[in-house]
């Protein structure tokens, strides 16, 4: 009997230490499963406090923080300092009120946009001393009345240049009236001719135009001239610009336009250098500057790239990535996936009058 229960006793106890292993390799292996967890925790925690501090050093040392630090110091003492004096005397008080009425009511009998007008009004007449303050620095420019009349006034020097053709235009009355009346209207309101002898190739999206532009410009023979409110360093602009440099090594006229402000962030500080020594004539279109002054908001948004006076692109599309998804293969959302930018490539007549735009820029 004794053989037969050492026998029960050892089958238990062999039984409850394997028992004991697979309990302890199930835990086990929980607990490991527990760590693991923890660990890509920790991991996801410390790669989202790096991309914070990536972001945070990327706003520190960029050149729009520093801009608009600026400014926005240049406003507080501003105004802090119209404050002091307004509260100085009393005197002083009422002439801001008095001054405040004053701008209102030749805001009011400007012929300018009513939105414009009940902006103002609303701001000046419920916070007279900010809303002076800020209309005498942004309100109203005298620098941009002046570049407002030298425009007027190359304009007007070209006139005689852009005069409609009396056949084009009679062929266009007899052919559809309503289009002769419309285009009338554009003529006198924008000082540009209708004009036949053309044509015109309509691009959905960059995608389409950019092999097109890359082609033409390699054509080029006489000039090229780029007028644009961003360039962004990237895949388009490099491309672009080594046919830009081959074509100036050849000879070819090569004019470029950038806006200050549109590139303030996509290209280097003083870029227009670095184009000038690869024989680029640039120019930049009102340097941004840290300044309180409605000339900062002068803008040139102008998308203009003529070559030869024979081809003229125009259109939504500025020269960055972003605008040729497919090719530099980026990742856009869905919601912008049905995005259209009118795109148009000019021949002939269209294209020699987009000279003029471009020209009188560099006047």
């Amino acid at each position: 009997m004794s053989g037969i229960f050492n026998i029960i006793k050892y089958y238990c106890v062999a039984k409850s230490a394997v028992g004991h292993e697979a309990d302890r390799k199930i835990f086990g292996g929980k607990e490991a499963g527990l760590k693991a967890e923890k660990n890509e925790n920790l991991k996801q925690k410390k790669n989202f406090i790096l991309l914070l501090l990536r972001k945070l050093l990327k706003l520190l040392f960029n050149r729009i923080f520093y801009v608009v630090f600026a400014m926005l110091i240049q406003l507080g003492w501003i105004f802090v300092m119209v404050l002091k004096i307004a509260a100085f005397s009393r005197y002083v008080d009422i002439f801001i009120g008095i001054v405040g009425v004053l701008i209102v009511l030749w805001i009011v009998n400007k012929e300018i946009n009513p939105s414009y007008k009940l902006a103002w009004t609303m701001l000046i007449l419920s916070l007279p001393i900010l809303g002076v303050t800020l209309y005498f620095l942004f309100g109203k420019s005298r620098i941009a009345s002046i570049m407002d009349r030298q425009f007027v006034k190359r304009i007007e020097e070209s006139s005689e240049l852009m005069q409609d053709d009396p056949e084009t235009v009679s062929g266009l009355w007899e052919r559809d009236p309503s289009a002769a009346m419309q285009s009338h209207y554009i003529s006198s309101a924008s000082h540009f001719p209708v004009h036949q002898n053309t044509s015109a190739e309509y691009f959905q999206v960059g995608d389409d135009m950019f092999p097109v532009l890359v082609k033409e410009l390699k054509q080029a023979k006489k000039y090229i001239f780029i007028e644009y409110f961003i360039i962004n360093d990237g895949v388009m602009w490099q491309t672009i610009l080594d046919i830009l440099e081959q074509k100036a090594a050849e000879g070819v006229d090569v004019r470029l336009i950038y806006d200050g402000f549109g590139c303030l962030t996509t290209l280097p500080h003083k870029y227009y250098e670095e184009l000038r020594k690869k024989g680029i004539t640039c120019q930049v279109f009102n340097p941004f500057r840290p300044i309180l002054n409605i000339i900062q908001n002068n803008r040139d948004h102008r998308k203009l790239c003529i070559i030869d006076g024979w081809v003229g692109f125009t259109g939504g599309i500025n020269l960055s990535d972003e605008d040729i998804w497919t090719i530099v293969e980026i990742i856009i959302n869905d919601d912008d996936s049905d995005r259209e930018l009118l795109y148009m490539k000019m021949r002939k007549k269209a294209a020699e009058e987009n000279n003029r735009l471009f020209v009188l820029e560099n006047l």
